[in-house]
């Protein structure tokens, strides 16, 4: 089975160099790309990418960073408005937002990637955000190309997710989904390419629109590479009762462009699915839109839905 592009990886480092106008044009080639997952390995074992991005380093509000050198890991303590934090440089280890001095209300918590190679090599999520209220914003600056590896989840968060901006960015988990969240919402321009064992991403429901304006829509490319037997989106919960009832709905909003390799399907949900964008997908196995609740799924799409060469485009439910 095919996974993504890592022929991206030693082009990204070229921006450590001073070439980001190189490493964006091969980015964006390797949006079409897909390379073997030995290829992958071996690209990230092999290559000398990390050492091209320079020393760590890590802006913003200092009282509320603490690092932990002997574990690596850096902890961010949310406070009473929104904190930014600019990250450059090479990190392996792990980023935990917290709220230590137990705050009733706290603002979200935004990590600016600038040129940024972050990997953590454990059995931990490379970014964790453990609060049931907020959100973790991970956004790729323009002009600078990024990279995030983790074994694990790459960006796991209790609460919502945001995941964009106007640069480029490169996510890879080499063993599970790449983002979970209760609610991921993409915005920007930003090019990106996500490559997971698991779901690529995974939640109760995606937008790519945003209420807050602080947050442009997604009007950029990305490549999926979800792993075997799983799917590019997975935005299901719930399990059917009064008590506990099916949620999850993807909405693509008009100018985003998807591109899927692989996969058991496209699309996982149980109430809505609104496509007004582009999706193509190629060598998915199995069905392109599954349910756990088939009969109540709506599915809408004024935009256009490619599986395997055929145009699903027309499609308005999976019950036969």
């Amino acid at each position: 089975m095919k996974h993504p592009c890592l022929l991206a990886i030693s082009l990204l480092a070229l921006a450590g160099c001073g070439t980001t106008s190189a490493a964006s044009s091969s980015i964006s080639a390797s949006l079409s790309t897909s390379l073997s997952e030995e290829a992958v390995s071996n690209e990230l074992s092999q290559s000398d990418v990390r050492s091209q991005y320079g020393e760590f380093s890590i802006s913003g509000n200092e009282k509320c960073l603490s690092f932990d050198s002997e574990a690596n890991i850096y902890t961010i303590s949310v406070s009473s408005d929104k904190s930014t934090f600019v990250l450059s440089g090479y990190f392996e280890g792990t980023f935990v937002i917290a709220n230590p001095a137990n705050l009733e209300e706290y603002g979200a918590v935004e990590i600016q990637l600038n040129n940024a190679f972050l990997e953590n090599k454990s059995s931990e999520p490379l970014f964790y955000y453990g609060l049931e209220e907020g959100f973790i914003c991970i956004e790729s600056l323009a002009e600078t190309s990024n990279y995030l590896r983790s074994n694990k989840v790459v960006v796991n968060s209790e609460s919502d997710v945001k995941l964009g901006g106007e640069g480029e960015l490169l996510i890879t988990s080499v063993r599970n989904s790449a983002v979970k969240g209760k609610t991921i919402t993409l915005f920007g321009g930003v090019e990106f390419v996500i490559y997971a064992k698991g779901d690529a991403l995974h939640g109760n429901d995606l937008f790519s629109e945003d209420s807050d304006s602080n947050y442009a829509k997604f009007t950029g490319k990305c490549a999926l590479y979800p792993g075997e037997g799983e799917q590019a989106f997975d935005f299901v919960d719930g399990v059917g009762t009064e008590a506990d009832p099916y949620s999850g709905s993807i909405n693509i909003a008009e100018g985003g462009s998807f591109t899927i390799y692989g996969g058991s399907n496209v699309f996982k949900c149980n109430i809505s699915l609104s496509i007004g964008g582009e999706v193509v997908a190629t060598s998915v196995l199995d069905e392109p839109i599954i349910s756990q609740s088939a009969s109540v799924l709506t599915i809408s799409i004024s935009g256009s839905l490619v599986v395997n060469g055929t145009d699903y485009s027309e499609l308005t439910s999976i019950v036969e």
